[in-house]
C-alpha cells in the first residue's frame, strides 16, 4: 500500500509549544522550592535535569513513568532532604499547572486539523507520556474532539522509537478501514500489520522520535521543524515549516504526500 490512510501526530512541541510551557512551569516550580526552601530559583532546571538522571536509573528510559512529574518531585524532595509530604505532590501540581497555562498552540494547527477532517485519512495522535496529563493537555488547547484515536507510551509499555509503539498506532488507524469483524477483538489482536505501516504518515517535531523512528518502523514522516533548522538527514521535501501553508484549496499537502479532499468531506 502507498496510499496515505492514517495521519499520526505527536503531541509536545508539535500541536503546542512545549519550551514556553515547560519554562512557565519551571520558573512556578522555582517559586515554590524558593519559598518553602530557600533554593535558588534559577537552578530549578539543573536539578530537575540531575533529578531526571535519577529517575531513569531507577525505572529505565523507555516507559511512560520516566515523565512523571510526581515521581520526579518525590526525588527532588529526596536528594535534598526535603519532606516528601506534602512537598512532592505540591511540586508537581505547581509544575502542571503552571505548565497548562502557559500552553499556547502552534500557529494553524487547528486549521490543518479541521482540513483534514475534509479527507477520508484516519487522524490519529501518538505521543511519549503519561496519559492523564496528555489528555488534560489536549483538553487545555481545545483539541481533544480531532482526533480519531490516541496512543501513549503509558499505555504501550514502550516509547517511541521502539518499531513496537508506531505499530500500535497503525494498528488503532487500520481499524477503521478492516471490515472483517476485528474492530471487536481491538487493535492488539492484530499480529502483522506490516503492510498497512507504509499508509501511515507520522509527524512530529522530535527527528529521532518523530521522523526517523516512524520511517525505521515502515511509516512514512514529515519533521514539523517548529522554527528550527533542518537536520541532517532529513529530507526538505518532508520539511513542515509552517502548518498554514499545508492547506490548499482542494486538499492538504503534508510534505510529498497530497490529500485531496473527499466529496462528502467538501
Amino acid at each position: 500500500m502507498s496510499e496515505i490512510k492514517a495521519v499520526i501526530f505527536d503531541l509536545d512541541g508539535t500541536l503546542y509549544n512545549y519550551n514556553k510551557a515547560d519554562d512557565a512551569a519551571c520558573e512556578a516550580l522555582g517559586r515554590y522550592v524558593s519559598q518553602h526552601f530557600g533554593m535558588d530559583p534559577g537552578t530549578i532546571k539543573q536539578e530537575i535535569r540531575e533529578c531526571w538522571d535519577i529517575q531513569n536509573d531507577r525505572i529505565g528510559f523507555i516507559c511512560g513513568a520516566t515523565h512523571n512529574r510526581l515521581i520526579r518531585s518525590q526525588v527532588i524532595c529526596e536528594r535534598n532532604g526535603w519532606p516528601v509530604f506534602p512537598h512532592a505532590l505540591n511540586m508537581a501540581k505547581t509544575y502542571w499547572g503552571a505548565f497548562l497555562e502557559g500552553m499556547v498552540l502552534e500557529d494553524g494547527i487547528r486549521e490543518l486539523l479541521t482540513a483534514l477532517r475534509k479527507t477520508d485519512v484516519d487522524i490519529a495522535l501518538g505521543s511519549n507520556m503519561t496519559s492523564y496529563i496528555q489528555y488534560l493537555k489536549l483538553m487545555q488547547i481545545g483539541l481533544e474532539d480531532c482526533f480519531d484515536h490516541i496512543t501513549l507510551s503509558e499505555e504501550t509499555g514502550i516509547e517511541k522509537p521502539e518499531k513496537e509503539f508506531y505499530e500500535m498506532c497503525a494498528r488503532k488507524s487500520y481499524l477503521r478501514f478492516d471490515a472483517s469483524g476485528m474492530y471487536e477483538k481491538g487493535a492488539s489482536a492484530i499480529e502483522d500489520i506490516s503492510e498497512f505501516m507504509s499508509s501511515c504518515l507520522f509527524i512530529g517535531d522530535t527527528p529521532k522520535m518523530d521522523y526517523f523512528g516512524p520511517i525505521r518502523a515502515g511509516m512514512c514522516a514529515c519533521l514539523y521543524l517548529a522554527g528550527n533548522p533542518l537536520p541532517e538527514g532529513v529530507d526538505r521535501i518532508n520539511a513542515i515549516e509552517n502548518y498554514k501553508s499545508c492547506v490548499e484549496r482542494d486538499g492538504v499537502r503534508l510534505g510529498r504526500y497530497y490529500l485531496p479532499f473527499s466529496q462528502k468531506g467538501v
